[in-house]
């Protein structure tokens, strides 16, 4: 974890420009609501009431650590450029949560009012421009997301920002804008609702970046998640369609706008963000029953909500012949009786080959073609994506849903099936913008420290120079300098020339 000093890191303009891209859902980080209790000795847990001060001082709290980690990761891998993109900001009950907007910014040092201890040493705060896109009107239902995206530019960078109006590139003139409202009419964003309009606030929204001459788009998204887990598991392509849908929906409305600007055929897209994927749930149970049992059989359990409650809650047990359980699922239950589910998501990467399915069929799907279909695994078909999408090698644990306990940065709650829910996708154009002499990282931010039910994904990776013409009163020999250090890191890769 970073010290509170925040202190600077040197950056050269001979170093490769490092580009950071996060997706946090920060909904629990402005909550002082505990969850119900992490899955420890397999129990469910009562929620409970975080009480040490006042609202601001908890808050304060949070959101210091929260910024600690973060800067962490920017000091770590010197980024130049950081994309933050978070969703159900404000949290839940974002009527109270909207209150601690500023100083969730103050904080981090972008507020130029600040006066806040550990932001006035910030490198956010003295480094870097500011670009802040916050969907904070909850009083328009009909548009209202609840999407952040926070975009920091270093002081050494040669930034512009498109405007959807006026369709041209905008030099970053103020050192700190703060967009803080409804959205729809901000001119360097795009901004959708998924349908039907409700307060489920999912949608996307989108800018597009000129770094040193290259471009490219980041969309931040919120897809529609598994309201219960037995439907889930029973029906399992009943929110698999919802999402795909919604997936569809944005990315052809990116590429429906980008189609009217030449400039933008082939624009390289980041789309990055909670997409809700979750694992195959039938096989997966299957799997934990199996190993946990020889035989085993499933048992229906229906018992009230709660007294005075005339709903009724239907849960699923796995038991074999002796009455032992292995699993309990309800609509928000999880609960893996016969081993830790910290050591069953051990394995990251064989539980992602057998059961991320939905991430896989998304992925590996054909390009998109007028007449044709894609199969979904019932044999109905869909109308595949514009165009594919790549996901660099994930080597972390699930992202959700951990506890949201101080002392429990590693521990999941019992309510949902651990699931990678929180990713980084990008085109195939995106993909050709990493410098190749530089690996890229695709990891979590605190990975042991509590951070809120879901862990920030991040991906980081160097971004290729652009290969701009050279001026003409060079001589030869600046000539070729020039583009030796453009090609340098290709001549590398044995496969780039074929």
């Amino acid at each position: 974890m970073a010290d509170s000093g925040f202190a600077e890191f040197p950056i050269t303009d001979s170093e490769p420009h490092i580009m950071l891209l996060i997706s946090a859902n920060v909904g629990s980080l402005f909550e002082t609501k505990k969850e119900p209790q992490a899955n420890q000795n397999n129990d469910t847990g009562v929620g409970r009431e975080d009480t040490r001060g006042s609202t601001k001082e908890i808050m304060h709290r949070k959101f210091t650590k929260w910024a600690q980690e973060l800067i962490d990761i920017i000091r770590q891998v010197k980024a130049k450029f950081i994309a933050i993109h978070m969703q159900e900001f404000g949290g839940k009950n974002y009527e109270e949560g909207v209150e601690n907007v500023d100083q969730f910014l103050s904080i981090l040092g972008i507020q130029d009012n600040c006066h806040d201890v550990l932001s006035q040493n910030s490198i956010i705060a003295t480094d870097f421009k500011h670009q802040v896109f916050l969907d904070v009107d909850y009083e328009n239902i009909k548009t209202f997301t609840a999407l952040g995206a926070i975009y920091l530019i270093h002081k050494s960078l040669d930034v512009k920002l498109w405007n959807f109006k006026s369709s041209s590139f905008e030099h970053l003139v103020t050192n700190t804008v703060i967009h803080k409202a409804d959205l729809t009419d901000v001119e360097t964003l795009q901004k959708f609702k998924f349908p039907p309009i409700s307060r489920s606030r999912k949608g996307f929204t989108r800018s597009i970046w000129s770094v040193n001459s290259s471009s490219f788009s980041l969309a931040n998204v919120h897809l529609i998640h598994d309201e219960s887990n037995v439907i889930a598991w029973e029906e399992p392509l009943t929110y698999r369609k919802l999402r795909r849908k919604a997936l569809l929906t944005t990315l052809t409305e990116i590429k429906d706008i980008d189609s009217k600007v030449p400039q933008f055929s082939n624009l390289p897209l980041f789309i990055f963000g909670d997409f809700n994927f979750r694992l195959g749930m039938n096989d997966l149970i299957n799997h934990i029953c199996s190993e946990a049992f020889n035989s085993h059989r499933f048992t229906t359990v229906k018992n009230a909500k709660d007294s005075g409650s005339d709903k009724v809650t239907t849960s699923f047990a796995c038991i074999d012949p002796e009455g032992n359980v292995a699993l309990d699922i309800s609509k928000k239950e999880f609960i893996v009786r016969s081993r830790s589910i910290s050591d069953l998501f051990r394995d990251t990467k064989q539980l992602k080959t057998m059961f991320d399915t939905e991430t896989k069929s998304l992925l590996e799907q054909p390009i998109h073609k007028e007449s044709t279909g894609s199969q979904l695994c019932d044999g109905s078909s869909e109308v595949p994506l514009p165009f594919l999408l790549q996901e660099s090698d994930i080597a972390f644990a699930p992202t959700y849903p951990y506890s949201e306990r101080d002392d429990e940065g590693t521990t999941y709650m019992s309510t949902r099936c651990p699931s990678w829910c929180d990713r980084c996708l990008y085109s195939s154009s995106a993909r050709d913008l990493f410098l190749e002499s530089c690996n890229p990282v695709y990891s979590t931010i605190g990975a042991t420290s509590s951070m809120g039910d879901h862990k920030p994904v991040y991906l980081s990776f160097a971004l290729r120079p652009c290969e701009a013409a050279p001026e003409g009163n060079n001589s030869l020999f600046q000539t070729i300098s020039r583009w030796f250090v453009l090609h340098a890191s290709r001549l590398q890769c044995p496969g780039w020339f074929q």
